[in-house]
């Protein structure tokens, strides 16, 4: 899947839950995505939001607290406000 298809599939919001886990895999695997893709992952919850958290823990270095799904933190808010701390913006958050 190519990322602009992810972002399609994320903005559109009338896909299947599979097409929006692999848009989610997509844009979290693509150097090229950007916060505001992440961000778009996360408000799916689930399996999307999981999988853009990961990849949010990756750009920003922030820290887990603890192991395993219950340590991710996938709420938007949440890392709307980190990112602003980091002074990073999302045009969308």
């Amino acid at each position: 899947m190519t990322l602009p298809d992810a972002r399609r599939i994320m903005a559109s919001g009338a896909e299947s839950y599979a097409d929006e886990v692999l848009a989610a895999s997509a844009i979290s695997s693509s150097a090229d995505s950007t916060l505001d893709d992440l961000l778009s992952c996360l408000r799916r919850g689930g399996l999307p939001a999981e999988l853009a958290a990961l990849e949010l823990y990756v750009r920003t270095g922030r820290s887990r607290v603890g192991t395993g799904p219950a340590s991710l933190i996938t709420d938007v808010q949440d890392w709307t406000t980190y990112l602003a701390g980091m002074g990073l913006t999302a045009r969308s958050a």
